[in-house]
C-alpha cells in the first residue's frame, strides 16, 4: 500500500517535469536530400550546367543507391544556398578527378569551376606526392588537406562535411576537419593572390549560389547527399 501512495504522490511531480522537458530535436530536422538513391530525387534538384534538364547520358543512379559519374556534365543545383550545411559520401575510381562545388557564381562562357568554391574529389595513385591544395577535402587551390590519415584508399566511400556561414567556410573529411577558412583574413587574401583564381574579379565574393556535383575526370559515385540551411 505504501508504494501505492508514493507513487500517487510522484505522479504530479513526474508530468510537471515531462512538460518543462523539451523534446529532442529529430536527427533529420531542416535536412533537404539531394541524392538519395531516387532517380526522381536527383533530377528534381539538378540539372546539366548551362542546361535546363538533368543530362539524358553520363549519369546513373546504381542499384545500391548511388549517383555514379562516368563522363557526364558537370551537374548543378536549381536551388541556391548561402549559409548551410551538407553531407556526402563519394568514392572515386583510380585517377578519379572531380568535386563538389558550392557558391557558385556562373560565368557566361566559363565552366562551373571558375567562380566556385569546391570540395576536392580526387583519388590519385600517390596521394603522398599530391600538393595538398589538391588532396581529397581541400578548399580547391586554396587551403590543402595537410592530414593523408583522413583519407580512404581509392575505391573506398570517403564521407564529406562541409559548413558555409558567412565568410567561414570548414570542410571536414572523415570526421576531421581539414579545412577552417575565413574570407576576411590575411591568410586567405594571401593564397587567393596565389591562386589560378587571382584572375577572376570577385572571386568568391558571392554570398550564395547553387551546389554542383562533378564528374570531370574517371569514374565518381556520390550517395546520401544532403543540405541544410544554417
Amino acid at each position: 500500500m505504501k508504494h501505492w501512495i508514493l507513487t500517487l504522490l510522484f505522479l504530479p511531480a513526474l508530468a510537471s517535469f515531462a512538460a518543462d522537458t523539451p523534446a529532442p530535436a529529430a536527427a533529420d530536422a531542416g535536412w533537404v536530400a539531394l541524392v538519395d538513391g531516387k532517380s526522381a530525387t536527383t533530377q528534381a534538384h539538378f540539372t546539366a550546367f548551362g542546361e535546363k534538364a538533368f543530362p539524358a547520358g553520363g549519369w546513373t543512379v546504381e542499384a545500391d543507391g548511388s549517383l555514379h559519374g562516368h563522363g557526364g556534365p558537370d551537374l548543378i543545383s536549381k536551388e541556391s544556398y548561402g549559409d548551410f550545411e551538407m553531407e556526402l559520401e563519394w568514392k572515386v575510381a583510380p585517377g578519379g578527378n572531380s568535386g563538389v562545388f558550392y557558391r557558385i557564381a556562373p560565368m557566361a562562357g566559363e565552366p562551373i569551376y571558375e567562380n566556385a568554391f569546391e570540395c576536392q574529389v580526387y583519388g590519385p595513385e600517390n596521394m603522398a606526392k599530391c600538393h595538398p591544395v589538391y588532396r581529397p577535402g581541400a578548399l580547391y587551390n586554396l587551403f590543402g588537406n595537410e592530414t593523408l590519415a583522413t583519407i580512404k584508399p581509392v575505391g573506398e566511400w570517403n564521407t564529406v562535411r562541409i559548413e558555409a556561414k558567412g565568410g567561414h567556410l570548414v570542410h571536414w573529411m572523415n570526421g576531421v576537419k581539414v579545412v577552417d577558412a575565413r574570407l576576411d583574413s590575411p591568410a586567405y587574401a594571401a593564397k587567393l593572390a596565389r591562386s589560378k583564381f587571382a584572375k577572376v574579379a570577385g572571386y568568391g565574393a558571392q554570398k550564395a549560389g547553387p551546389i554542383g556535383l562533378q564528374s570531370d575526370g574517371g569514374e565518381v559515385w556520390y550517395r546520401n547527399v544532403r543540405i541544410r540551411g544554417i
